[in-house]
């Protein structure tokens, strides 16, 4: 598997557990579980992937900092969470790290 598509699973598995946990809260069905454990299964198989690099302090920091930025819009937009002046701050910082990063 090459670096951009283990890059882009692993950022949308990282986000889609979080979705998934949130699911099943509001939701109480086992299916979302089932669908966080495969989710998981699937971030794992890509980070196996990704840490063959020699550059994964900067691989990680994108996943995990690209992983923040979409949890907090879906958080915003779909579960109509408050925009606080901190969330703001920190979703810049977040954007200021990456362009760091590169």
């Amino acid at each position: 598997m090459n670096l951009i598509l283990s890059l882009v699973i692993a950022t949308i598995t990282s986000v889609l557990t979080v979705v998934f946990v949130k699911e099943y809260i509001n939701r109480k069905q086992p299916i979302y579980l089932l669908l966080t454990i495969l989710s998981e299964a699937l971030l794992i198989y890509s980070y196996l992937n990704i840490l063959n690099i020699k550059d994964v302090s900067s691989y990680y920091s994108y996943i995990k900092i690209l992983s923040i930025l979409i949890v907090s819009f879906y958080g915003f937009l779909v579960l109509n969470e408050n925009i606080t002046n901190n969330k703001i701050f920190g979703l810049i910082f977040g954007l200021l790290s990456i362009y760091f990063l590169c």
